[in-house]
């Protein structure tokens, strides 16, 4: 057998623990052309034995070639081992040739029903229909989704994954609450009467009476507390802030009455660990053991036995109600695994690392490269896990755990200033999208700690912060919730941004009302989570994200929606009908990255498209800047993110070799700008008198400016005009390693965010000069948006356009989402014919 192509990776133990058929996962990139199917693709182990795996494609790249592969196997492994695995690309290379494990006698317990018990509602108790909706080699998957017998428009979605061979399963447990949020005057606190109130929700796995069960308590504090237990709660994260307000309920009040678990005993008799954190399993005889994930983490969650049945709490009886907030919903895996490993095989998987060269290689990563130290920005970004103030302490300083909290970061730049000795709740919400910058961390140091930290984020953001409903306006529908509001604490908003409680004139420019918003679009750490999981889950929410983001600057297509945004036309942060130009703000520079990245999740060169379009409709080659106001920083200094998305277009356009006139106009467009910043950019705290709060942040902003230079040295078509763009950009990167490197308020979570997600262009272009490849700048004419007789046949043509496409039921709908009286007539109207 001559292999072409041998990918090696390692396999690590660093439990202690012999493993025996643990179930295992990674993904694997391929640059493009590299390999066309997976039909001769297999995994050897040290021995030079092909063992059976699961093969799926998750991406492809232009030409159709394997861009991204998940691969599922099963190995056996020595207690704290480590051994280097290959994967094996050969045309001589056939399934039957692997080594098949053998079956073993699935005696599981079966996820049967769910409870759920509702305020005012009687008991709800739903047995559980499993389709099998996918079989793959060594596992199948199945689902369910429950629309539950009441009026609340609560769901319950639910999937299981089987391992054949060892009979491990993983299931997922998400409940929904998928109404649309009343937000009344534009604020999104607790409380909301679209809010769904639960008394409990209970999984109920079945098994068989003859197998004694006993809850283990996997907490070295209290692992030999005993074991005639019948019922395990934690309240509480057992942490010392434990009654933190991030857990202040509708009524600002902390509802949390006691730290740690409760343990019941069989009589109903309990005692509580104030500090104890569990992860308790149930042990079913000799077989399987049943594990929720990240227990004590996503509090209060529960574990109960009865003869035949083990009880899952995902949201347990407590003295208190469970608030779900309309479009949110909250996620518990369960893992049921065999015990011959003794071993969970999700918190406590095998370690797998890719060899980082063939990562490299494969160019999958934007301006991606191994360096033989530490540059000084990454070892400002490695305080994130290893500072004082990491990510992992932060979340101890606010107690940021529970369902809701949990994965989350805490905003702590925001309590700069703060005088108050009492705890500053501010939440993140993923801005500048710090997903990215975590799985982009865990690719290039093989450090887990960072890949723990993107898996909690993700979870969370695709739970919380996610608005998950089809009944509100278009561009708030499947849209990403802000951060906390500036300077202010989160009180009841919790992650819905503004709140009731919230003071006016906190800053400049502040105004009440909220809720998602197209500046706060962030997708790209989704994508590489699905590239890198495999969850199917982020790959469905980055392409929600892109059809919402659209809505907010494209609308859609209506009428009455004409008519409001030629009145806007000209007011920051809406698009431009009248000119036909799109804000040139962050928020469209998201718009373009939610556009590529569902390009590359999908290949459908409809969002390409759209993405070349945005840009033609957003900056141009030959444009007067000076209208621009680019001085002004308060108001615009995100036209470095546009610009940011603009070089992510043409790496991908670059990469397609697509090198058209779509690409030169965005090039050319690009080298415009960096002429500009070349000539007047500046740190902009130099100039501190202009900035309402100069700080550090603003250093950090500016290594956007210098990966816009270093990118436009790139596609430079002359080295005179590179150079200057390349010194610049070095300008710009030394500014701000040496203004950083020891400040004292590096650690806050902003700073970090932003070095991470802006790493890496400096590096890579010192190491990838441009190979003259590029045509010179190209002539244009003219734009024509601020021409008066264009601009009066852009509104004729709109109106006309919409004129015959209207939809009275669109228009209505349309009104009813943006006028509180006209929803109220429509609903008696409806209530009326439901009669």
């Amino acid at each position: 057998m001559n292999p072409s192509l041998n990918i090696s990776f390692s396999l690590t133990e660093h439990l202690g623990i012999a493993r025996n058929n643990q179930v295992c996962r990674f993904s694997v990139p391929f640059a493009q052309g590299q390999v066309n199917s997976i039909e001769y693709i297999g995994i050897q182990n040290q021995a030079g034995q092909f063992v059976t795996c699961s093969k799926q494609v998750l991406a492809s790249w232009p030409d159709n070639s394997i861009k991204w592969l998940s691969l599922e196997f099963f190995a056996t492994i020595a207690a704290a081992q480590s051994e280097q695995w290959t994967v094996v690309v050969t045309d001589s290379f056939a399934e039957q040739d692997a080594v098949l494990q053998p079956e073993l006698e699935n005696t599981a317990p079966v996820l049967h029903s769910v409870r759920l018990k509702l305020k005012d509602y009687p008991l709800v108790e739903m047995p559980i229909e499993w389709h099998n909706s996918t079989t793959t080699q060594i596992s199948a998957l199945f689902d369910a989704s429950l629309v539950l017998p009441t009026d609340q428009r609560i769901k319950l979605n639910l999937s299981k994954k089987s391992y054949q061979q060892t009979g491990d399963t993983l299931y997922s447990a998400t409940l929904l609450n998928a109404r649309a949020a009343t937000h009344a005057g534009g604020l999104w606190d607790l409380g909301d009467s679209a809010s769904i109130e639960i008394e409990y929700c209970e999984l109920v796995f079945l098994k068989d009476e003859k197998q004694l069960s006993v809850i283990e308590l996997a907490d070295e504090k209290v692992l030999n507390y005993g074991q005639n237990i019948a019922r395990v709660v934690q309240v509480a994260s057992g942490g010392e802030n434990w009654q933190s307000p991030v857990h202040l309920d509708k009524d600002l009040q902390v509802p949390l009455k006691q730290n740690g678990a409760l343990v019941y005993d069989a009589d109903g008799q309990w005692e509580n660990l104030a500090t104890a954190r569990l992860n308790p399993s149930v042990k079913c005889a000799d077989t399987f053991i049943i594990q929720p994930q990240q227990f004590w983490q996503n509090f209060p969650k529960g574990v109960a036995l009865t003869e035949n049945k083990i009880v899952v709490e995902l949201l347990p009886k407590c003295d208190y109600l469970h608030e779900l907030q309309a479009g949110e919903q909250t996620t518990l895996q369960v893992s049921c695994y065999n015990q011959q490993n003794k071993t969970d095989f999700v918190s406590q998987a095998l370690t797998i690392q890719v060899d980082l060269t063939h990562v490299q290689n494969s160019q999958v990563w934007p301006y991606f490269c191994q360096a033989q130290e530490l540059s000084p920005i990454e070892n400002i970004i490695q305080r994130g896990v290893n500072g004082e103030s990491n990510f992992f302490a932060k979340r101890e300083v606010v107690d940021e755990y529970g369902w809701r909290n949990f994965g989350d970061l805490y905003a702590d730049h925001e309590t700069d200033g703060y005088q108050g000795d009492d705890i500053f709740v501010s939440h993140y919400n993923n801005q500048y999208d710090p997903i990215y910058g975590f799985l982009r961390q865990w690719t290039l140091t093989q450090d887990s700690r960072w890949l723990e930290l993107a898996q909690d984020l993700a979870k969370h953001v695709k739970d919380i912060d996610i608005y998950h409903t089809d009944l509100d306006k278009a561009e708030y529908n499947h849209g990403l919730f802000w951060h906390t509001d500036h300077y202010l604490p989160a009180k009841t908003a919790t992650h819905r941004t503004y709140s009731k409680h919230h003071e006016q004139g906190a800053y400049m420019d502040h105004a009440g009302g909220g809720g998602p918003g197209g500046q706060h679009c962030y997708t790209t750490g989704l994508m590489y989570h699905y590239f890198l999981t495999g969850d199917e889950t982020s790959k469905q929410t980055v392409l929600n994200l892109a059809k919402w983001v659209g809505h907010v600057y494209d609308g859609e297509g209506g009428l009455l929606e004409a008519v409001l945004a030629v009145k806007n036309a000209g007011q920051a942060g809406f698009t431009n009908l009248v000119t036909g130009q799109y804000p040139l703000d962050r928020g469209v520079g998201n718009f373009v990255i939610a556009l590529l990245d569902a390009y590359q999740l999908t290949n459908d060169k409809s969002y390409l498209n759209k993405a070349s379009s945005v840009l033609h409709k957003t900056i141009h080659p030959t444009e007067d800047l000076t209208l621009r106001d680019l001085s002004n920083v308060e108001y615009a200094w995100f036209y470095t993110v546009l610009l940011q998305a603009a070089c992510r277009y043409l790496a991908i356009k670059e990469q397609a070799s697509e090198l058209d006139d779509e690409f030169y106009y965005v090039r050319d467009a690009l080298l415009h700008y960096a002429q500009w910043m070349e000539q007047n950019e500046y740190p902009y705290l130099h100039k501190p008198e202009i900035l309402e709060y100069p700080n550090q942040t603003w250093t950090a902003q500016d290594m956007r400016k210098a990966n816009v230079l270093a990118c436009a040295a790139y596609y430079a078509p002359d080295s005179d005009m590179a150079n200057k763009f390349w010194h610049k950009a070095l300008y710009f990167y030394q500014y701000v390693a040496d203004t950083l490197v020891n400040d004292p308020t590096t650690h806050y979570t902003r700073i970090l965010v932003l070095l991470a997600q802006n790493h890496g262009v400096v590096e890579y272009f010192t190491h990838n000069k441009p190979e003259d490849k590029f045509a010179a700048i190209q002539s244009y004419a003219q734009p024509n948006w601020h021409n008066t007789s264009a601009k009066l046949i852009r509104v004729v043509k709109l109106f006309a356009t919409r004129l015959v496409k209207i939809s009275v039921s669109r228009e209505v709908n349309w009104l009813a989402k943006r006028s509180a009286k006209v929803a109220k007539i429509l609903g008696k109207e409806a209530k009326q014919e439901s009669k």
